[in-house]
């Protein structure tokens, strides 16, 4: 189980992954955030240094996602030429 603190670091990297995905960088705010992730801003401060430093965190959380459902894009695509070949030599 995650700490607490590790849990709402995670929550605000989630939320502002989701904000800077829709509204982009420059025109997401601390205030956004704050308000997403209904934390003061000692709250958010106490875990990231900046706003870049939420973006860092938020753009790595994204890269995270991306690999993920590339790997399992490509591990279902290598399940499904085998299920192909053994159809094929099954008839």
């Amino acid at each position: 189980m995650l700490s607490k603190g590790t849990q709402t670091k995670e929550n605000i990297v989630e939320k502002s992954l989701q904000l800077f995905s829709v509204k982009g960088y420059y025109n997401t705010s601390i205030n956004d955030i704050l308000e997403a992730t209904q934390l003061t801003k000692g709250g958010l401060y106490g875990h990231f240094k900046s706003k870049d430093e939420i973006w860092q965190a938020a753009y790595d959380r994204a890269v995270e996602i991306q690999k993920s459902y590339f790997k399992d894009r490509k591990k279902k695509s290598v399940l499904e030429e085998k299920s192909t070949v053994q159809r094929l030599t099954d008839t």
